[in-house]
C-alpha cells in the first residue's frame, strides 16, 4: 500500500445555470460538506503511520512529532493497511498553519499553552484493512466512517437536506464548501463529481473603460474594465462581464456617461492583485470611491 493522488473538486463558476444550482441545493444526491480550516493530509496506516499531502509523489515536511496525540488515537481505532483522507486542523486556519510550520518544540508549546490541539478531521476512507474502497460510492465510504470517533479524531460533518439553512449556520465558521455526489467513486485528481462552493463576496470598483464585445456582443459592451484604489491610486484590477443585453447596449452607446461610475461586483475571492471569477452585479449609485479600496 502507498499514498495516492488526492481527489479534488472543481470550483463552481458564477455563470453556472440556475437549474444546475437548484439541483445542487435541493437534490439529496448531493451532500454539502464544509472544507475544514486546516491542511489536507492523507494518513497511511501500515507498520507505521505516515502522512502526505497534495499527491502521491509529494514529500511534505514531517508533522509526526506535532501530532503524537493524534497518531496514538488512530492506532487504537483503525486496522493496519488503511488509507484515510482528511484535514489536520485545530479549528483555526491561521493557527493551524502556525503550528504546522513551527519547529516541533514550538508547535507543542503552542498547543499546550493555548490548549488548542491539532486534530485529524476525516472526510473519506480509501482503503480499510487492505481492502480497496476506490470503486465504492461515496455514501458507502461515508457509512464506513459513521461510527468512528475519539479524542483528537473526528468525522467531517455533512448534510443532504436543508442545505441552504445549514449553510447559514456554517458560514460563521467556514469559508468554502463541497457539493459531493453521493454516487461518486474516489478518483485521482480533478473531478466534476465534487464541486467547490464559496459564498460570493461583494466588492465595489470604478468603470475605467468599456470594451466592445465580439460575435453576438458586437456593437455593445463585451466587458467593463474595473479599477480599484491601491495605496491611494486608481489601478486596473480586472475586466468583468455578467451584464444583460440591455445594460450592454446602454453602457456601450453611452460610454461617456458611465465611465467613472461605481459598480457592485460579485467575486469568489480576492487574490494578491485580482478579483477571482468577478461579475457585474449592479450600478452602485450610493457608493463613493472610498468604497473602492482593493
Amino acid at each position: 500500500m502507498n499514498f495516492v493522488d488526492l481527489m479534488v473538486g472543481r470550483s463552481i463558476k458564477p455563470d453556472i445555470s440556475f437549474e444546475k444550482m437548484q439541483e445542487l441545493w435541493y437534490s439529496e444526491q448531493y451532500i454539502l460538506e464544509p472544507i475544514q480550516n486546516g491542511k489536507r493530509y492523507q494518513c497511511l496506516i501500515t507498520d507505521s503511520i505516515d502522512w502526505n499531502t497534495l499527491n502521491a509523489n509529494n514529500t511534505p515536511k514531517s508533522i509526526r512529532n506535532k501530532i503524537i496525540h493524534v497518531i496514538n488515537k488512530i492506532e487504537e481505532i483503525f486496522p493496519k493497511d488503511t488509507l484515510l483522507d482528511g484535514y489536520i486542523s485545530c479549528g483555526d486556519y491561521s493557527k493551524t498553519m502556525q503550528i504546522l510550520e513551527s519547529s516541533d518544540e514550538k508547535a507543542n508549546e503552542i498547543q499546550r499553552n493555548e490548549q488548542l490541539f491539532l486534530k485529524y478531521e476525516i472526510m473519506d476512507i480509501i482503503y480499510i484493512g487492505g481492502y480497496s474502497l476506490f470503486n465504492f460510492p461515496l455514501f458507502e465510504r461515508k457509512r464506513r466512517l459513521k461510527e468512528i470517533e475519539g479524542d483528537y479524531i473526528s468525522i467531517v460533518n455533512y448534510v443532504s437536506r436543508n442545505k441552504k439553512e445549514i449553510l447559514e449556520q456554517w458560514k460563521n465558521e467556514y469559508n468554502s464548501f463541497y457539493f459531493k455526489d453521493l454516487a461518486s467513486e474516489y478518483v485521482f485528481g480533478n473531478s466534476s463529481k465534487w464541486k467547490i462552493y464559496k459564498e460570493p463576496q461583494i466588492f465595489y470598483g470604478v468603470i475605467m473603460n468599456i470594451i466592445e464585445g465580439r460575435g453576438k456582443y458586437k456593437n455593445m459592451a463585451g466587458s467593463l474594465e474595473i479599477g480599484m484604489y491601491v495605496d491611494g491610486e486608481l489601478k486596473k484590477i480586472t475586466n468583468i462581464g455578467g451584464m444583460n443585453t440591455d445594460q450592454r447596449v446602454l453602457f456601450f452607446h453611452n460610454s461617456s456617461d458611465y465611465i467613472g461610475k461605481i459598480v457592485e461586483i460579485k467575486a469568489l475571492e480576492k487574490s494578491k492583485n485580482n478579483l477571482l471569477e468577478a461579475r457585474f452585479e449592479n450600478l452602485a449609485e450610493d457608493k463613493t470611491r472610498n468604497d473602492c479600496i482593493f
